[in-house]
C-alpha cells in the first residue's frame, strides 16, 4: 500500500466514523423524542430531564463527528509521507477481492486511489493477433475472477485476450463511457491492425459493455483523443457480444432492498438507519433499473441464461434463475432489441458462468465464426 492510498483510506475511516456517529445521534433524538411525547402531556417537569440528555449528547456527537474528520485529516497528511514506493493495494492478490467488494458498496464515493479508474490489460502470456476479446467482470469482481480456459480457448483461435478493471459502484453509464474511451485508446494503440473485436462481459460487465456498444457510432471519433483520427474508433470491429447473467431487465435484489428501505421510512427511529443504508453506491441502485438497449442488427448477441434447477422450467430456475438473475432478465426479453442467441446453462449459479465448461465452448464457437462484418 502506497502513501496515497494509506492517506485515502485515512480520510475515508474518519469520513465513515462522521457518518456513524451522525446517524448515533439522530437514532437517539428519535428515541428521545418519541418518549418526549409521550411525558409532555405530565408537566413540563417531565421533559426538563430528557433537554439535560439532549444537550449533553449535541455536545458528544459534534466533538466525536470532529474529532473524526481531523483525525482523517491528519492521519492521511502524515501517512501520505509513508510508504510512497511501496506497491499499490490493488497489486495484492489478497486485497483486491476486498477491495473490489468496497467498491461494488462504495465505489462512486470513494477517492479515486482507492475507487481507481477503468483499465484495460492485455492477459500475460498471450501473443498478439488482430482479433481481440474483452472480458469485463461484473459488480464486485475483478479483472483476475475470469477461468483461465477463456483465454487459452480463445489464444488457440486467434484471438488476444483483454481483460477490463473498473469501480462497479459508479453508474453503468458513467463505467460505459469510461469503456468507450479506454476501447479507443486499446484499438489505436494495438500493435497490429485491429481486425475484430468480441466482447464479453458477465452480469454488471455485460451491460457496461452493451450499453458502450449501443452508443451512436459517431461517437468514436467525438471521443478520440486529441489529434487521433476517428477511423481509431473501436466499434465497427465487434462482431460479437457474449453476455453471462446479465440482468438487463434488472435484478429483484435490489428492487427488494428499495422497498424494504421505503417501509423502513415510515419510523422516526429507523429513518436515520436507513439513511445509513441508502448510502449503497448508484452502481448498486442502478442494477434493480437494468438497461433499455438497441445492440446494432450486424453484432452477433450470444446471451447466456444460467439456473439453478436441472432445466430452465424447474421450479428453482423459474423462481431463481441463477441465484441472482432471473431468466427473463438475463434473456434481455423486453429490455434489448437486435438479434440474440439464447444459450441455456442448467445447475448453475451467477458466479459459476466465470469458469463454466459451457461458456468455453461457447467461446470457441464463437472465436471459431465467420469474422466478416458487415452494416
Amino acid at each position: 500500500m502506497n502513501g496515497a492510498e494509506r492517506a485515502a483510506i485515512a480520510r475515508v475511516t474518519g469520513a465513515t466514523v462522521g457518518q456513524i456517529n451522525s446517524t448515533v445521534a439522530d437514532v437517539g433524538f428519535a428515541v428521545r423524542g418519541k418518549v418526549r411525547r409521550r411525558l409532555r402531556p405530565l408537566s413540563p417537569v417531565a421533559t426538563r430531564t430528557l433537554d439535560i440528555v439532549d444537550l449533553h449528547h449535541d455536545i458528544v456527537h459534534t466533538t466525536v463527528g470532529v474529532s473524526a474528520q481531523l483525525l482523517g485529516e491528519c492521519s492521511a497528511q502524515a501517512l501520505r509521507r509513508t510508504g510512497t514506493d511501496a506497491g499499490s493495494i490493488a497489486d495484492s492478490p489478497k486485497a483486491r477481492p476486498v477491495l473490489a467488494g468496497l467498491n461494488a458498496a462504495f465505489g462512486d464515493q470513494l477517492p479515486v486511489e482507492l475507487a481507481g479508474e477503468m483499465r484495460l490489460s492485455v492477459v500475460p502470456d498471450v501473443a498478439i493477433h488482430p482479433s481481440i476479446a474483452v472480458f469485463v467482470h461484473g459488480l464486485g469482481g475483478h479483472d483476475q475472477q475470469w477461468g483461465q480456459d477463456y483465454a487459452e480457448a480463445l489464444a488457440a483461435l486467434g484471438l488476444t485476450s483483454v481483460v477490463a478493471h473498473y469501480p462497479t459502484g459508479r453508474s453503468i453509464a458513467d463505467n460505459a463511457a469510461a469503456f468507450d474511451r479506454t476501447m479507443i485508446e486499446l484499438v489505436g494503440s494495438w500493435p497490429v491492425a485491429v481486425e475484430r473485436v468480441v466482447l464479453v462481459g458477465h452480469s454488471m460487465g455485460g451491460l457496461v459493455a452493451a450499453t458502450a456498444l449501443a452508443a451512436a457510432p459517431q461517437e468514436d471519433g467525438a471521443n478520440s483523443p486529441e489529434g487521433q483520427s476517428p477511423s481509431h474508433g473501436w466499434r465497427e470491429h465487434v462482431s460479437d457480444l457474449v453476455t453471462l447473467g446479465s440482468p438487463f431487465s434488472g435484478a429483484p435484489l435490489e428492487r427488494f432492498a428499495r422497498s424494504a428501505l421505503r417501509l423502513g421510512q415510515l419510523s422516526d427511529v429507523a429513518r436515520p438507519i436507513i439513511a445509513l443504508g441508502d448510502q449503497r453506491s448508484v452502481g448498486i441502485k442502478d442494477l434493480g433499473d437494468g438497461v433499455r438497449l438497441s445492440v446494432p442488427e450486424r453484432v452477433r448477441h450470444h446471451a447466456v441464461v444460467a439456473s439453478l434447477g436441472s432445466h430452465p422450467q424447474h421450479p428453482a430456475s423459474l423462481l431463481l434463475g441463477d441465484g441472482i438473475v432471473p431468466q427473463r432478465s438475463a434473456r434481455g426479453h423486453g429490455a434489448l432489441t437486435g438479434t440474440r442467441t439464447i444459450i441455456e446453462v442448467n445447475e448453475t449459479g451467477h458466479l459459476h458462468l466465470l469458469d463454466h465448461p459451457n461458456v468455453t465452448d461457447l467461446l470457441r464457437v464463437v472465436g471459431a465464426q465467420d469474422t466478416t462484418l458487415t452494416g
